[in-house]
């Protein structure tokens, strides 16, 4: 899916020595409700770094909803360049467009979850997951993510305000298209590479 990214360790120095008590106890507490990794560090070296749970020495890390962010910081490097703007409808930088409905979404109602785009979160349900997020070893499932969120809208942009993980798979792929290289080089380019997160990429569909 679009917009989701995964990361391991960060190339950072070794911990130091001594792990604050806090974390400690909370990452020693934790099972079966925390598991997983709590890191802290500064700009040079990893200060803390707590494991606890089955998944506490997972290698690779999805990251899920912080994929949003990332999104949203990617689109703001290209607003600074000039390569779009945040009141461009999408059908101005986006090839892909469907409909003139979801071409005049602006980017900015797709930062806000304004939009009113078809929701992932409707579709029916299989022991409580939507079935959106069920679909295995499609090779086009990333395109299929995209023609379900710039389907049929729910409602009128800026009508109300609703999280939405169609806004920012949209939005990948109008950055992708507006961008020279794509999507995924706009991650490596301008988030992996100055940050140095060298383990940093796009899921690929299981």
């Amino acid at each position: 899916m679009v917009g989701v990214i995964a990361i391991s360790g960060a190339a950072l120095a070794q911990p130091a020595a001594t792990t604050p008590a806090p974390l400690a106890a909370l990452a020693r507490s934790g099972a079966p409700q925390l598991t997983g990794r709590i890191l802290v560090a500064d700009a040079t070296r990893i200060l803390s770094d707590e494991r606890a749970g089955a998944n506490g020495d997972a290698p690779l890390w999805p990251w899920g909803s912080v994929s949003k962010q990332v999104a949203a910081a990617i689109a703001m490097t290209a607003v600074d360049r000039g390569e779009l703007a945040l009141d461009d409808p999408i059908a101005k930088r986006w090839n892909a467009v469907p409909t003139p409905t979801i071409g005049a979404v602006t980017v900015r109602q797709l930062l806000r979850h304004t939009a009113g785009l078809a929701n992932p979160e409707d579709t029916p349900q299989t022991d409580g997951i939507p079935a959106f997020y069920l679909r295995r070893a499609v090779d086009a499932e990333r395109d299929d993510a995209v023609t379900f969120c710039a389907g049929p809208v729910k409602r009128p942009p800026e009508t109300r305000f609703e999280y939405n993980n169609c806004d920012t798979i949209v939005l990948a792929s109008v950055l992708g298209s507006a961008v020279r290289g794509g999507y995924e080089q706009l991650l490596a380019d301008r988030i992996a590479l100055p940050l140095g997160l060298k383990s940093l990429r796009l899921a690929k569909a299981n």
